[in-house]
């Protein structure tokens, strides 16, 4: 039997190490598709689950789109957003996990599904992390495939309540760029505080599949 993480874990003591196995659920149907390209949920506000004294950070949506060279993820919050520091215990901290296969009996079991409150599950087999928490001062971060390696770059914009992570296909193996994303955030000082979808996962799929 797999054991789960508290809630109460800090959220920055699980970034470090990306290991884990599979997990099963149906896949969360999206809210706003606007472009064959282009799929997006909306995540409730004030639905956060923080421990109290620190920053609430609430995720209102999230967007996957897909291009020629790579993907593009976007996150939306209720704060205000600017690019985390690392002595700050409100900082923004958390992982946006990606399943590119799109199969959840392959990859590993993700923090979101570590770390969520509810005892639910992405149903994802996790091959790709983004960790928010390691965005350098050149605006890029890490991308780490499944077993914790580092496998390329990717590019960080921050505006208002939004942050915006543009993806090269190098950086996933040169995947065709359809594939599932859960994101888990919080403050790096005490807790996790929100994750979205509130179950199972955003799914990009080819348009022969919809």
């Amino acid at each position: 039997m797999r054991s789960r993480t508290s809630v109460a874990l800090p959220i920055s003591l699980a970034l470090g190490a990306m290991s884990c196995s599979r997990s099963s659920d149906v896949p969360s149907m999206p809210d706003v598709v606007a472009d064959p390209s282009t799929v997006s949920i909306s995540d409730p506000i004030g639905d956060t689950f923080g421990l109290p004294g620190g920053t609430q950070w609430d995720i209102t949506g999230l967007t996957v789109t897909r291009e020629t060279d790579g993907i593009t993820v976007r996150l939306d919050f209720a704060n205000d957003v600017s690019l985390p520091l690392v002595a700050d215990p409100n900082a923004l901290v958390g992982l946006v996990e990606l399943d590119l296969d799109q199969n959840r009996a392959t990859g590993k079991l993700g923090y979101v599904d570590q770390l969520r409150p509810d005892g639910g599950s992405t149903g994802m087999g996790v091959d790709a992390v983004l960790n928010l928490s390691n965005i350098a001062t050149d605006s890029t971060l890490v991308v780490y495939g499944s077993g914790g390696s580092p496998t390329g770059k990717a590019k960080v914009t921050i505006g208002g309540r939004r942050l915006t992570i543009r993806i090269p296909s190098s950086a996933l193996g040169d995947d065709d760029g359809y594939l599932d994303a859960a994101v888990i955030v919080g403050n790096s000082g005490r807790s996790p505080t929100d994750l979205a979808p509130q179950s199972g996962h955003l799914s990009l799929t080819p348009p022969a599949a919809r």
